[in-house]
């Protein structure tokens, strides 16, 4: 949908056909990511009265809620997806530092938490969410390429590795119960399995 100075995330269903969902600032853009199992939570970026792009939760309640930054980071966030619940979501926020380096984050009970970076990456991304909260799944980037990698409250973050041959790797999805992670392998810029 589109109003204002942009385009606006909506909802849509049977009952209500397609319905705005507004945005931070009243009057600015705002794209929609990800939505719970019973659709009652909604996320994604929206821009907020600065100017800043802010993740947010929608629900029918509270309406659109921006969910702020990092500590310490830059004035950049993204919510790409959320748990069955919708008591768990995940996405990226950039850094403040020289590099503008970006980090994965959940968001649990009005926290986000840096899931950091493993040992020579400098970007971490959060693609996907377990249905129960438990796995996050994404990708960490470096100069050399990407990884993908599991993070659970266990054993912190994992690489995933590459298949034989292979020098990426992207997690995008995982299932309900963190068991099973959906994955893009590519040998080169040219060749996604």
């Amino acid at each position: 949908a589109s109003g204002g100075l942009g385009n606006l995330a909506f909802k849509y269903d049977s009952a209500n056909g397609m319905t705005s969902l507004g945005s931070l600032s009243g009057n600015k853009s705002s794209v929609a990511y990800g939505v719970n199992v019973d659709g009652s939570v909604i996320v994604g970026i929206g821009y907020d009265a600065n100017s800043n792009t802010q993740a947010f939760k929608y629900d029918s309640t509270n309406g659109m809620t921006g969910l702020g930054f990092l500590t310490g980071g830059s004035s950049y966030s993204a919510a790409v997806d959320v748990s069955d619940d919708g008591s768990v979501i995940v996405g990226e926020a950039r850094l403040s530092n020289p590099d503008l380096d970006y980090r994965a984050f959940k968001y649990v009970d009005g926290t986000m938490t840096n899931l950091g970076v493993l040992a020579g990456y400098s970007d971490s991304y959060a693609r996907g969410v377990s249905g129960d909260g438990s796995v996050i799944v994404g990708f960490l980037e470096s100069s050399e390429g990407t990884q993908a990698f599991k993070y659970d409250s266990t054993n912190g973050m994992t690489g995933l590795g590459f298949l034989t041959g292979g020098s990426n790797s992207y997690a995008n999805d995982v299932s309900g119960d963190g068991s099973v992670i959906c994955l893009l392998y590519t040998s080169d810029a040219a060749d996604e399995r």
